[in-house]
């Protein structure tokens, strides 16, 4: 079984099966014949069992706890428990229509293999927290733009261009914040910057030049440079060399150790050795460790370091 799950071509057919699974998704429409409708269900059901089966097969093969180390078969296996309470909705009459939507979030499935999309994902994940401030920072203006917008407009009772009424106004700090957010996304501002205009002079314009500027222009670049920061990060650790991080005594030890398993320096083992070569590795890149062989039996160690091979998905060849 772990041999199986490791295997090279496993992950591609996993994905494939995922994009078809997307694509019968995408095929579903409004009004649909009943025939067409009971095929996309039966199709439903066959790609739960799939997707099942291989939770099972990767949680039998590495054991429950090694496998929800990865973050990947979390949210792996959190989507398996929601396709299964989904098909209460096509075996019981039961409203779990949220649920079933859910299943559309497994083609994120699809960035595991797209390796820069990944790398971009999850450097959008780690910048949540920089977002956070950006966001607040942003708000922050807009607060300050719509005190200031409250003073100077709230004397337009309609717009002569009507973006400015009875929804979209300046009477209130309340109402100024919904109308600048409106406009911060785009939804007709210059619209508004002309009903301003036409109503207190040209010169207002300004206003609005200045708001777009700062909360569009300026705070858009700031959220792209804290991705791309990000991104350099990751980009960097990648890149660190063996002396920033003293490991040159580690590595000698690795060479001598690889130097055994491949005595022709061909720079390729058979993956069935790697376990081999993992068990005869000093700790700390190996389990050649006296505190592991105490406490572990030389078949609990091997168990053990199949274990770690497949957290750290390498697949045979």
């Amino acid at each position: 079984m772990h041999r199986m799950v490791h295997y090279r071509n496993f992950e591609t057919v996993i994905t494939v099966l995922v994009a078809i699974n997307m694509f019968f998704l995408c095929i579903e429409f409004h009004g649909a014949p009943d025939w067409y409708i009971e095929i996309l269900e039966y199709a439903n059901i066959v790609f739960v069992v799939i997707f099942t089966a291989e939770a099972f097969m990767k949680i039998t093969a590495c054991g429950f706890s090694f496998y929800l180390t990865i973050d990947q078969n979390k949210f792996d296996f959190f989507l398996v428990v929601i396709s299964l309470l989904g098909l209460l909705d096509t075996i019981i009459p039961l409203n779990l229509t949220a649920l079933r939507v859910v299943r559309g979030t497994r083609v994120l499935r699809i960035f595991k293999s797209l390796h820069v999309l990944n790398e971009l994902l999850t450097s959008m994940y780690l910048s949540l927290r920089s977002f956070f401030y950006v966001f607040l920072m942003s708000t922050l203006f807009i607060f300050m733009f719509g005190l200031l917008g409250m003073h100077l407009f709230d004397n337009i009772e309609k717009g002569h261009y009507h973006s400015i009424g009875e929804k979209a106004n300046f009477h209130s700090f309340g109402s100024s914040i919904i109308t600048l957010w409106v406009c911060a996304t785009g939804g007709g501002w210059n619209s508004f910057m002309h009903d301003t205009m036409h109503d207190n002079g040209t010169f207002f314009g300004l206003y609005w030049i200045a708001f777009y500027i700062i909360i569009v222009y300026i705070f858009m670049n700031i959220v792209i440079a804290v991705v791309f920061e990000k991104l350099e990060e990751r980009a960097s650790l990648h890149d660190l060399s063996s002396e920033a991080f003293g490991f040159d005594d580690v590595l000698n030890m690795f060479v001598n150790t690889w130097f055994k398993i491949d005595p022709q320096a061909n720079g390729l083992i058979q993956t069935k050795l790697l376990p081999v070569f993992l068990m005869q590795l000093k700790a700390p890149l190996g389990f050649n460790n006296t505190n592991i062989r105490v406490l572990l039996s030389p078949k609990g160690v091997r168990k053990l370091v199949l274990k770690q091979i497949y957290c750290m998905n390498i697949h045979s060849h």
